[in-house]
């Protein structure tokens, strides 16, 4: 196998020195931890199996937990002081038994894998506990003396098992599952004292590096080892990982090994067994569910609600008929998530359907799940919301190779170049921004990116800002591996429908009457109650979505034009027009209800004209129930000291096509449009049928904006496309004449 510079996510910091919350480099370094993989048969049910494939998701398993060091490993670290000695945190790293009060040591792996199977961590315990002893052993020779890892475990092993040696383990006390009776995956025999004659699960955590270039890997680099009591340890009874001295904090050395056990609970092989298995090598987006699920070849998070489900560790609340009010409370502490479903297969299982958690962090209250993360690269700070995953094709054999990706709040788009566009070959001035909001398919801020810059198509451009390790990194924010625009929320976009961004579509493309509307968030209790509804009816009685493309016009100078695109509900029928800035500066202020997409405000006032200063725009529909939507994403627009608009720093030396206005139009309409660089400019309108019925501009151009009108008097009523040429350049959009 080609020899990979493995990376994995607790080992992020010191590796690439690089923030803890940041991430590590791209599509050469994934986590590659399973080379194999164990078989079996899958049961006959009538239901999806859920729950451990390879080994238990319930019960009690008690492990054994293996501190290495090779005996010329002498550094000490931040988070390992001295080599002599296990820090706190490595002692603790797993107990063994719960307290008196049926409670963990915090964010250790018992911590972990007790609150992911339904433990609150105030004493309710979950289904699954793992508990077990920690030890600390260093080898008897130097690193180099050792050829691979097996070699080194051989040895550990051996001393451990040493009867008249220091440590003596009874390694039968590891030995109380039968796994896979009959080879049946999923079929495990609780029998303490008893066992199959295999240990159930030891994890050989190291200090320094492997001896065969790995970070962490699944198994146990086939071992093959029998202890005093005839206890056997093969390739298939625990994990590896490495590295351990140069962890950048305590939280990182749970992701690891939690990581590594879950592969036997889920199953696969290094493809099927990471949601991203088959897209981190190619720049595609299948699984891309970066922090917010454990199961990940790159940048992993914790384990996610689907994760849970699939373990059988949480029971989601299925939709099956209208519900107007569905609580839903914290699904990491209370055990609450809710499914919609959108397809089922032949057999009657589900097979596609949306999956929403309630997710909310210790930023928001402290009882909050303290493995959930909070934070990405000091930008981005997360308190609660709501995360939608997409189930689009679920795996009845294999949980993580299910197409699943999130949802984004903050929508699809269509995407351009704000800069660097006349340099195709050179990115490094490259500006990637959002065009328009397209509601299914495209990419949202999570995606890899695909565009065509100069005849040039690149599909690896990302929303992080630029970067030397990665040339697609372009963006003003480094949103790629999530913020809080990801999560609904009750002040941000609190519906999702076929009308909304993003919108409820099968995986094919086929709109669906599903969704929900947030109608309250209890900030005490923390649960969020929904109105879920699952036909046409239903959808529009909810409140209108979130409006889209609120932006504005520079070329009217003193008469500002904003614009944005229609609601897609049938109800809407009007948009409130709110402004903070000008005379009403210190508060928002309605300044018109319209049921146009566009508003010219004639009574713009200065605030002060002597200098430079911000005002902002905001709206929101209302439909026939006299329902609001939650405003829209607010425009800020710079005003100078000679009381002009400034033009958008996106726009400035930019070619741009704007909306016409008025739209419909009878019989004159305005279009305006930018030009980046001089030369010859043509402005054309097409009947719908692609027959060229008017000119409106050919001519050369100085760089600039331009405003043109268009007398569409000897027309007949219909639609119509406009185009613009200049350059490489070209763009269209439709106007649609009513006489």
């Amino acid at each position: 196998m080609k020899q990979i510079k493995f990376i994995t996510m607790i080992f992020l910091c010191v590796i690439l020195k690089l923030e803890a919350q940041d991430i590590f480099t791209f599509r050469d370094s994934p986590l590659i931890d399973v080379l194999s993989s164990t078989q079996g048969i899958f049961p006959t049910t009538s239901i999806m199996p859920r729950g451990g494939q390879e080994k238990t998701a319930t019960g009690t398993l008690r492990i054994l937990v293996i501190f290495v060091r090779y005996k010329d490993d002498v550094e000490n670290t931040s988070i390992w002081p001295d080599y002599t000695i296990l820090p706190d945190w490595a002692k603790n790293i797993v107990d063994k038994n719960p307290d008196s009060n049926n409670m963990f040591t915090p964010n250790n792996l018992s911590d972990f894998f007790d609150r992911c199977s339904g433990g609150d961590g105030s004493g309710t315990l979950g289904s699954f506990k793992m508990i077990g002893d920690v030890v600390y052993v260093t080898t008897s020779q130097n690193r180099n003396y050792y050829i691979n890892d097996r070699q080194v475990f051989t040895e550990i092993l051996q001393t451990l098992d040493n009867q008249s040696g220091t440590y003596n383990i009874n390694f039968k006390l590891y030995d109380n599952w039968q796994f896979q009776k009959n080879n049946i995956l999923y079929n495990h025999n609780y029998v303490p004292g008893i066992g199959d004659g295999i240990v159930d699960f030891i994890f050989f955590l190291n200090r320094a590096d492997s001896r065969e270039n790995v970070a962490g890997e699944k198994t146990l680099a086939s071992v093959d080892f029998t202890s005093n009591e005839g206890i056997k340890i093969d390739n298939y009874s625990g994990s590896r990982i490495f590295n351990f001295k140069l962890l950048a904090n305590k939280l990182r050395v749970i992701g690891g090994p939690a990581h590594e056990y879950c592969h036997y609970i889920f199953g696969g092989t290094q493809t099927t067994g990471h949601f991203d298995g088959n897209s981190y090598t190619n720049f595609s987006n299948q699984g891309r569910l970066y922090s917010f699920a454990l199961m990940c070849a790159m940048n992993a998070g914790w384990l996610s609600a689907y994760e849970r489900y699939r373990a059988g560790w949480i029971n989601p609340y299925i939709v099956e008929s209208n519900t107007t009010q569905r609580i839903l409370k914290d699904t990491h502490v209370k055990n609450d998530a809710i499914i919609i479903p959108l397809r089922y297969a032949a057999n009657g299982w589900l097979k596609e359907f949306y999956l929403i958690e309630n997710y909310h962090t210790k930023r928001d209250y402290s009882g909050a799940n303290p493995f959930l993360i909070d934070e990405r690269f000091g930008q981005h700070f997360i308190t609660h919301g709501l995360l939608v995953y997409h189930i689009e094709d679920q795996n009845f054999t294999l949980p993580c190779a299910s197409k699943i990706n999130i949802l984004c709040a903050d929508g699809k788009w269509s995407w351009k170049l704000l800069a660097g566009g006349s340099t195709p070959s050179n990115r490094e001035d490259d500006l990637l921004g959002r065009d328009q909001p397209k509601r299914f398919g495209n990419f949202d801020e999570r995606n890899f990116i695909t565009m065509n810059v100069g005849g040039i198509t690149y599909n690896n451009y990302v929303c992080l800002e630029p970067r030397p390790d990665f040339p697609g990194a372009r963006y003003n924010s480094n949103d790629w591996l999530g913020d809080f625009e990801d999560f609904f929320r009750e002040d941000y976009n609190d519906v999702l429908t076929k009308y909304s961004n993003p919108a409820s579509y099968l995986i094919d493309g086929t709109p669906k009457n599903v969704g929900f509307e947030i109608t309250s968030y209890n900030s005490s209790t923390k649960e969020y109650t929904l109105s879920l509804q699952i036909d046409a009816s239903g959808i529009n009685s909810l409140k209108p979505s979130k409006p889209q493309n609120l932006k504005y016009n520079p070329q009217y100078g003193t008469e500002l034009e904003i614009s944005w695109d229609f609601n897609l509900e049938p109800d809407v029928e009007s948009y409130e027009v709110y402004r903070y800035g000008g005379k009403s500066s210190a508060f928002w202020r309605k300044i018109i209800t319209t049921n146009l997409n566009r508003y010219i405000d004639k009574d713009f006032e200065y605030s002060n004209p002597d200098f430079d200063f911000i005002v902002k725009y905001k709206i929101r529909a209302v439909d026939t129930q006299n329902k609001f939507s939650v405003f829209s994403d607010l425009i800020e627009v710079p005003v100078n000291s000679n009381k002009k608009i400034s033009i958008p720093k996106e726009l400035e030396k930019s070619y741009q096509l704007f909306s016409n206005y008025p739209n419909p139009f009878n019989p004159t309409t305005k279009i305006t449009y930018s030009i980046k660089e001089e030369g010859l400019v043509t402005l054309k309108v097409y009947d719908i049928l692609g027959k060229e019925v008017a000119t409106i501009v050919n001519e050369n151009k100085p760089e600039g904006n331009y405003e043109a009108e268009f007398n569409a008097s000897e027309l007949p009523s219909g639609m119509y496309i406009y185009k613009i040429q200049s350059g490489n350049f070209s763009e269209v959009k439709k106007m649609l004449l009513l006489k």
